[in-house]
């Protein structure tokens, strides 16, 4: 094996410091302690290798492309191996040709694109309005079960259908002014001889193809030398999956891989580490039918008894913002004034009130959460909360699971407990209607509430458009904040990934959790320079 140093010199302390950690993890790394260097392999993300290794938490729970904006999933699939008919600027909000160069809204509840010609998938077949439509009336048949129908769409496209070869008309049952911005996230899979089965091998027209995945361990892409747009510098990618942060951290500081991603607070220093504001705001999501979180004034209590600057400090070590809702200030809808302060007295007196009128106050509530949930240090980001919900008087504990997503998509357990499931959510698309309807609407996949007046709000606000949309959003949610509080919102996050090739450019965004986008990696020089 050819071996190169790059973390001599002024980086020594620092890497031993790291190499001692991963040697305690039981890796053996003790060995490289004597050089105080590190060292790589160029097949595996050498000086001279375009071929990057990278870490994530999560692998991917499904290849296929229908299901691509579910959790881990987009980070691999979307705009690498497969695309979508729009692109999405999440920096600037605007919508730019993807797989369609083009678009018209119609009518109300019909759209037309014009597709991108002479463009294939990777297996050969030609993409064209044929294998669009197909695609469209897979997404929705519900015997084949696709997130991105229910997550994305609401389950609001009723077919779609060819002009001619390089057209294809979307009809809706509403209309939907946002319709490219949600279509960024419909990547789009090859036909398939049996459309009914879920694609375990993934086939897109992306710049990256699909070679090999190996369950829980690691997935292969390389560079897809025909593809219709600019070839990217990359040449080949191998994902890993190691679910502790630590250990991706480890990684990353012996050259195992060129880029460690959601590394924890306790990791966010360490050399190449870069910390950004992500589109996820944390929240607990609310049982609305056992008491005491059935009462209106015990879900207010909640909200106002989180001290969510101590939160962040304590348990994120000030990497992230306080949060008054799920989706972030940059995005349309977003009411500055609904907002949460901490008041622990107020939360007493709701709590007292509440007891007065019958409510149960003391009995049980289920803190749900993850271990280690968003780069927290086992269930401390649960118990920080669960400290000060007892602090005011409720009666809370923490229950560990190994999935939230089961808790939020599965109906409530028949349970004598009432239950708050913690959870992280993100919005690419700028736009708080998406959020909204798939957290609260009547139909949405993960609500557990059907307000007839809020659902009212979001279809008036789904059919307008610029400051009236706004305003409209902005009144949807000062409904929610005076009348339901679904919620109890806890903090806007912020990520770290570390770059340790320093041949390696990235620059990560607030959609970089949503889609990790292999093409936008360039080599050459020192990051940053």
């Amino acid at each position: 094996m050819t071996s190169r140093q790059v973390g001599c010199g002024s980086r020594t302390v620092a890497f031993r410091r790291w190499a001692t950690r991963l040697a305690a993890l039981g890796f053996g790394a003790a060995v490289l302690l004597s050089s105080g260097c590190s060292v790589g392999d160029p097949a595996t993300g050498g000086a001279d290798s375009h071929h990057v290794r990278l870490a994530l938490s999560v692998p991917p729970s499904s290849l296929d492309a229908c299901d691509s904006h579910q959790a881990a999933n987009g980070a691999i699939l979307i705009g690498n191996i497969t695309e979508a008919l729009t692109n999405l600027d999440v920096t600037t909000g605007k919508v730019s040709p993807g797989l369609a160069t083009q678009w018209t809204e119609t009518s109300p509840t019909t759209w037309q694109f014009t597709l991108r010609q002479g463009t294939k998938f990777h297996d050969g077949q030609a993409f064209n309005a044929e294998a669009a439509a197909s695609w469209f009336k897979r997404l929705i048949d519900p015997n084949v079960g696709c997130y991105n129908n229910s997550s994305v769409l609401n389950n609001n496209v009723v077919s779609a259908t060819v002009v001619d070869d390089n057209t294809v008309q979307i009809d809706l049952k509403e209309p939907d002014r946002i319709l490219p911005i949600r279509l960024s996230f419909i990547d789009i899979g090859a036909p398939s001889k049996d459309p009914s089965k879920k694609a375990t091998e993934p086939i897109g027209t992306g710049p990256f193809k699909f070679v090999s995945w190996s369950p829980g361990s690691n997935f292969e892409v390389t560079r897809n030398d025909e593809y219709w747009g600019e070839k990217p510098q990359v040449d080949g990618v191998t994902y890993l999956f190691r679910a502790e942060s630590s250990v991706r951290a480890a990684m990353a500081t012996t050259h195992e891989v060129d880029i460690a991603t959601a590394i924890g607070p306790q990791d966010a220093d360490m050399p190449g580490a870069v910390s950004y504001p992500v589109s996820e705001s944390m929240y607990l999501r609310s049982d609305l039918t056992v008491a005491p979180v059935n009462d209106i004034r015990v879900r207010k209590a909640m909200n106002y008894a989180v001290d969510r600057q101590k939160f962040i400090d304590n348990v994120y070590r000030g990497h992230g913002t306080p949060a008054s809702d799920i989706v972030i200030p940059t995005v349309t809808g977003y009411n500055p004034a609904v907002k949460w302060d901490y008041e622990p007295d107020k939360a007493r007196e709701l709590i007292a009130e509440a007891g007065a009128a019958g409510t149960n106050v003391k009995a049980p509530i289920q803190i749900v959460t993850e271990r280690d949930y968003r780069g927290s240090n086992g269930s401390e980001a649960a118990d920080t909360l669960s400290a000060m919900f007892n602090a005011v008087g409720l009666n809370t504990h923490v229950v560990t699971v190994e999935d939230t997503q089961t808790a939020m998509t599965a109906p409530e357990a028949q349970s004598t407990e009432a239950v708050e499931v913690l959870y992280a959510h993100g919005n690419s698309y700028g736009d708080a209607l998406i959020s909204w309807v798939g957290k609260l609407g009547c139909d949405g996949p993960q609500s557990r509430l059907c307000d007839k007046k809020f659902d009212d709000l979001l279809a008036a606000a789904g059919s307008a458009t610029g400051e009236d949309r706004k305003a409209k959003l902005q009144a949807a949610s000062q409904y929610i904040y005076d009348n339901v509080v679904p919620f109890v919102y806890v903090a806007g996050m912020e990520d770290t990934m570390v770059i340790a090739n320093p041949n390696l450019h990235y620059t990560p965004n607030a959609g970089t959790n949503d889609k990790l986008v292999l093409a936008e990696m360039t080599f050459g020089g020192s990051q940053g320079s």
